[in-house]
Parts: C-alpha cells; structure tokens; sequence
C-alpha cells in the first residue's frame, strides 16, 4: 500500500498528452472535433461531406460544422486550452516531491595534510551514488495561488475558445448568404435580361410593322446590353462569394448552398437580453477570469512575506573514499525554514504592480459589460428597424410590379401618354424593388445573427 501511496503521489501530476487523449478532451470539453489532418489521414470532417452530398445542398448548419475542422484560429484556441492544462500540471507539479538519482565522482588536486578526523574525508579522489528527494512543505500558500493561476488560465481558454468559435461563425455566416443574396439575385436578373430580350423582340417587330420608332427598339437594346453587363458583374461576384465559403469549408464547393433558417419573431423586450448577454457572453467570462488570475499573481507575490519551510533527504546507496562516518551513513535529511527579512523593497513593488493589474483586470472587465449593454440595444433596434423595412419593401415591390404590368398593357392598347420609355422606367423600377427586398431579407437574417452573437450565442449546431 505504500508503494502504490508512493506511486499515485509521483504520478499525481502526470497527464495523458497522447493523441487520443487530446481527441477525448477536445470533445468532451470543447465539444471540438479537431481539424482535418490530411499526413494522418484524419477526417473529422467526411462524415459531414457525406451527408451535403447525399443531400445535395450545403445548409449554414453544415458549413459551420465544417469550417470548425478546418479553420486555424479554432485549432489554435484548442492549442491554447491545451496549454492552460499543462500550466496546471506545473502548478501541481511545485506541490509535490522531486525525487532524482544522482551520481558524483570528485577529482581534485592531492592534499598532503593529514587528518584523524572520522567525520570528514580528506582524499582527493571520492564517488558516490544518492537518491534525493525534494519536497516544498509550506511555500507561504505560494502552491495554492498558483494552483488558483492555473484554473483561472484554464477557465480563460475555454472562454476564449467559445469567442473564437462565435467569432468564426459570424465571418462564415457574412460569406455565406452574400453567396446566397448573390445567387437570388443572379436568377433575379436573368429573368430580367429574359423579359428585356422578349421586348426586343417585340418592339423590333412592332418597327416593322411602322408602328414602333427605331429610337424605341435602340433605347430597349441599351437596355438588353445593361441587363447581360449587370448579369456578367453579378455572376463574378457570385463566383467570388463562393471562393470564399469554399475558402471556409476547406475545399470548393460541390453543391447549391440553402438558406434553411427561419427567424423567430423578434423579441418585445430588451432587458431580458441584456441580462442573457452579461451572463452568456464568453468574452466577459474571460475578462472575469483575468481578473481572478491577476488576483493569484497578487497572492503569489504576497505570499513572499511568510516563512517557507523545504525538506531535501538523501538516500546514499554507494560511496567510496568518504570517512568512516560518512562512509556507514546511510540517509540524511535537512528542513529549512526561510523568512525574507529585507529585500530592499523589491516584494513591495511587486505588489504595487499586481494591484495595479487587478484594478486593471477590473476595468478591462466593467468596460465590456458596460460594451454589451449597448451592443445588444443596437443589434436589437436593428433587427426590429429590419422587420419594418421589409413590410415596407414588400409594398414596394408589389406596387411596382403591378404599376409594370399595369403601363405595358397600357402601352400595347395604345393608350395616349404611355410611352416606351414610360414601359422601361417602370420595369426597371420593379427590378430594383425586387433586389432591395430580396437584399433586406438577407440583412435581417444577418442582424437576427448579430443580436445572437452579441448575446453570446450561435443560432446553430
């Protein structure tokens, strides 16, 4: 039972770092895949493909789970927690014993004098073999501050982790439905340019038919060569904006990207928001953390003003050319308790400069939560502003497209007063109500996301 005491005391200290171990804990912890290792053959990432092809679109859900196994930033904030737990391993590592083996052979000029002393040795020449043990008994609670240093740098980089990973969505979510505003408003204006070419068509035969003038059949071909430049732009930005998510995701892109999400009604009160917010967001626990840390490093220079008290035994398993005192002692031990007396001051300064961090800390710490109060209060009247100008563009666009339809049967009666250029004003302005409508969807899809955001959460899984 001592030796298996022993054992667990040595090995208190020690964690599994292997591979697997990291996966483990990644997951468990992080709920973190890891990212895509293509020298191991690692692919956290296939299964998620597997299911965008079978399904033949790649929802914001998807790209998200994919853009995890491939983005640096979250395998370097995954780094960062794995470091924090290895500063743990230190701080528990000051806590326990040293035991090393070492072996020393004196050589040193020969001394003439002789002596009959049976406790020192005077032979030039002397080797031994001793296992030492070092323990630090009392540190003035210096172990305990540390200890409480390596969880604050722990629950840090878990907070910090969760920020990048909220972070990474809103960057993902920007590309992702630019890409898809783009391709809504691609096949908005291919059927745009299809109806400019049918009343080419028209009016080309309407001329000859000496009904139509050649300015009217010139001003719809400008209007065709506008349509077919509008679309060439819109088809490279959206070959752009997909370049991009591809960029994300970790390899181009297979499949049409969907728009899979509904808003939810927008909330009718604002303070229930900013109280998820102070008690959600990951940031504001990290500047919490580094409060608790700064604190730590303060206890950890006070703690210098109390004695410490160390232990170092030795264990001599061999020697040769020692006195005969030394030569048939088998162990040692020595405690030394040590109180700073005067130190010019130095521990002083210190603690002046960690209070100052604290008060720091704290402030870096009341700045954010006084940040997110107004964060949530903008995003929040934005999104509801959002709603509003949607109803308003819904109007728009069905009073344009009815006042288009209405003007081009008016013009094809004949009617006195409605001309082609009438007809053209008319189309162009329910194009442009179709693709502002159609951008405002988008951009209130993308404020219900930055309200989610700054409440310190992620709309999907």
């Amino acid at each position: 039972m001592r030796r298996a005491a022993l054992a667990a005391l040595l090995l208190a200290g020690c964690r599994l770092y292997s591979r697997e171990a990291i996966d483990a804990r990644y997951v468990e912890v992080l709920d973190y895949l890891g990212r895509d290792d293509a020298e191991s053959a690692r692919r956290p990432s296939a299964p998620l493909w597997e299911g965008v092809e079978q399904r033949k679109a790649l929802s914001i859900q998807d790209a998200f789970r994919i853009t995890l196994t491939q983005s640096e930033r979250i395998a370097r904030a995954a780094e960062g927690y794995l470091q924090s737990l290895a500063l743990q391993d230190q701080a528990v590592a000051a806590m326990l014993p040293t035991v090393s083996l070492q072996a020393t052979a004196l050589l040193q000029d020969k001394v003439t004098v002789q002596s009959s002393s049976s406790f020192f040795t005077t032979s030039s020449n002397r080797e031994e073999l001793r296992l030492t043990v070092t323990q630090p008994i009392f540190q003035g609670l210096r172990q305990f501050a540390g200890w409480r240093r390596s969880q604050e740098a722990i629950a840090q980089s878990r907070a910090f982790f969760d920020t990048e990973r909220r972070l990474l969505f809103q960057v993902l979510a920007q590309s992702f439905y630019n890409a898809v505003f783009l391709d809504r408003q691609l096949a908005i204006l291919e059927d745009a340019l299809k109806n400019s070419r049918e009343r080419l068509r028209e009016m080309q035969a309407r001329q000859t038919q000496g009904v139509a003038r050649r300015t009217e059949v010139l001003l719809i071909e400008t209007q065709v060569a506008s349509d077919e430049a509008q679309l060439a732009r819109g088809r490279l930005s959206l070959s752009i904006a997909r370049a991009q998510v591809a960029f994300l995701v970790g390899r181009p892109l297979p499949v049409p990207l969907v728009d899979d999400l509904v808003e939810p009604e927008v909330p009718a009160e604002l303070a229930p928001l900013v109280q998820e917010a102070l008690a959600g967001r990951s940031d504001l626990r990290e500047r919490e953390a580094a409060v608790g840390a700064a604190e730590a490093d303060l206890a950890v220079v006070s703690s210098e003003h109390q004695p410490s008290l160390d232990f170092v035994g030795n264990v001599y398993a061999w020697r040769r050319n020692f006195s005969e005192v030394q030569q048939v002692t088998d162990w040692d031990a020595l405690f030394m308790v040590t109180l700073n007396l005067f130190s010019g001051g130095d521990i002083r300064a210190r603690e002046v400069a960690g209070e100052s961090q604290v008060r720091v800390a704290r402030l870096n710490r009341d700045e954010l939560a006084r940040q997110i109060q107004s964060e949530v209060t903008r995003a929040f009247l934005t999104w509801r502003t959002d709603q509003d100008l949607i109803r308003t563009l819904e109007t728009s666009r069905r009073t344009s497209e009815e006042n288009h339809r209405q003007v081009v049967t008016e013009y094809r009666q004949g009617i006195a007063g409605v001309s082609n250029l009438e007809v053209l004003v008319a189309q162009n302005q329910a194009l442009a109500a179709q693709l502002e409508l159609e951008r405002q969807k988008i951009q209130s899809k993308l404020d219900w996301f930055q309200l989610e955001n700054v409440r310190g959460r992620i709309p999907v899984r």
